[in-house]
C-alpha cells in the first residue's frame, strides 16, 4: 500500500498530509483507506465544488469572492478552484451562476463512542505486531478508542523498548496521549546506563480531519519494533536516538472528526475576545 511505502519518510519529515476525502466504513472503529463517491444527497453533510474558470480575471474573481465569504479554498491551478462549504451553510448566490462541478463524497458520522471527561483506557488490542506487513491495524483508519488500544498493545508486547506516556490534558479532558520509545541499554549489573541519546518528536494529525498523519505516525512507530530483517523496519534508528509519538496531539478534534464533522480541524476549545466566542483554536498555527 501507499501507506506503507511512505510512511516512514512522511513521519520523519513531519508531513501532515490531509485525507480531503472521507473513506467509507469497513468495520466498527475503523474506515478503509479507499475513497468513495456517491451521488445520494442525503448522506452528503457538506459541498465540495471545482469552479472551472477561463480567464485570470475570472479566478481572482472567485478567490475574491471566496475571501470576503470566509470561504476554506483547498486547491487552486491555473483552469480551476476547489471550495469547501460547510454544512451549516449554503452556497452565496454568486457562486450559483458559476461552471462547477461537485466533488462531495460520502460520510456518515458513527456513534458518539466517548465521554467528555474520565476516559478509560480501553483493553490491549489484539493485534499481530511482530510484523509490519501482515498487521491488520495499518489497513484502516482508526478511531480515537483503537488507537489507545494500539498504544497498549505495543507498550505490553515490547515493555523494554515502548512506554506509554501522559503528555496533557484537552478543554474536554481526554488525555493526549504519547509513545516513548528507546533502548534502555544495561549495565553489567543490570541497571539502566546514565546516558542520554539525542530524541526525536514526532506528532501525528494537529489538524483533526488529517487522519493519514496518525495512520503515518503509528505506522512508523511499529517500523520501530519490529526484526531488522524485515522490509521497512526502522529498528536500526534506536541504537543512535530515541523518539516520543504523539499519534493524536488534538484527541478532542480527531474525536469530533468521527463522531460529527468529517472535515473539522480545529481543537474544541472556548476561546473568546475581540467581544466575540470562536470554538476552537488551528493548533497548527498556534504554537
Amino acid at each position: 500500500m501507499l501507506l506503507q511505502n511512505l510512511a516512514a519518510v512522511s513521519a520523519i519529515a513531519g508531513i501532515a498530509a490531509g485525507a480531503s476525502l472521507p473513506l467509507p466504513a469497513s468495520s466498527h472503529g475503523s474506515h478503509g483507506q479507499s475513497p468513495l463517491i456517491t451521488q445520494d444527497p442525503q448522506q452528503i453533510i457538506y459541498d465540495v465544488r471545482r469552479f472551472h474558470v477561463d480567464s485570470r480575471g475570472e479566478l481572482d474573481q472567485i478567490l475574491r469572492h471566496a475571501k470576503s465569504h470566509d470561504l476554506d479554498v483547498w486547491r487552486v491551478t491555473r483552469d480551476d478552484v476547489d471550495i469547501y462549504f460547510p454544512e451549516s451553510s449554503t452556497i452565496p448566490s454568486i457562486f450559483q451562476s458559476k461552471n462547477s462541478t461537485a466533488l462531495s463524497p460520502s460520510w456518515t458520522p458513527i456513534s458518539p463512542v466517548t465521554t467528555l471527561a474520565n476516559h478509560p483506557y480501553p483493553t490491549i488490542g489484539t493485534w499481530n505486531l511482530t510484523t509490519i506487513h501482515n498487521c491488520s491495524f495499518h489497513n484502516s483508519f482508526h478511531d480515537w478508542l483503537d488507537i489507545h488500544s494500539f498504544m497498549q498493545q505495543m507498550a505490553e508486547d515490547y515493555p523494554d523498548v515502548v512506554r506509554v506516556v501522559r503528555i496533557g490534558r484537552t478543554a474536554e479532558g481526554r488525555d493526549i496521549v504519547g509513545l516513548d520509545i528507546g533502548i534502555r541499554e544495561r549495565n553489567k549489573k543490570g541497571k539502566p546506563k546514565n546516558w542520554r541519546k539525542h530524541r526525536t518528536v514526532i506528532q501525528g494529525a494537529q489538524h483533526a480531519r488529517e487522519w493519514i498523519a496518525t495512520s503515518t505516525a503509528l505506522y512508523f512507530a511499529h517500523s520501530l519494533l519490529v526484526n531488522k530483517k524485515e522490509r521497512g523496519s526502522m529498528t536500526k534508528l534506536l541504537e543512535r536516538m530515541d523518539f516520543t509519538i504523539i499519534p493524536v496531539p488534538n484527541p478532542d478534534g480527531y474525536v469530533y472528526t468521527w463522531e460529527h464533522e468529517r472535515l473539522w480541524y480545529k481543537n474544541r476549545q472556548d476561546v473568546v475576545g475581540g467581544g466575540g466566542k470562536c470554538k476552537g483554536l488551528d493548533l497548527n498555527r498556534n504554537w
